[in-house]
């Protein structure tokens, strides 16, 4: 994946970023706050990371391996 404007962490444009990337651009400074504002008026939003697990198991988190793996006996077992 190539980096967008050097974040290569992530692709998410957050209104930090986009304050960055201005003042890198067009030498001037934008808060965040204005940041967001601008790109409000532009019809854009901001966009927040999720934070995740780096060993997250996604089949543990959903309950799928839970599911799939509990036998259908019509009682409920303790």
């Amino acid at each position: 994946m190539t980096a967008a404007h050097g974040w290569v962490e992530d692709q998410v444009w957050t209104a930090a970023r986009v304050a960055t990337l201005i003042g890198r651009k067009f030498h001037a400074s934008y808060s965040v706050s204005r940041a967001t504002r601008l790109m409000h008026r532009l019809g854009f939003s901001p966009q927040i990371p999720v934070r995740r697990v780096a060993e997250r198991d996604e089949q543990a988190v959903t309950g799928q391996s839970l599911i799939q793996d509990t036998p259908r006996t019509g009682a409920l077992t303790a």
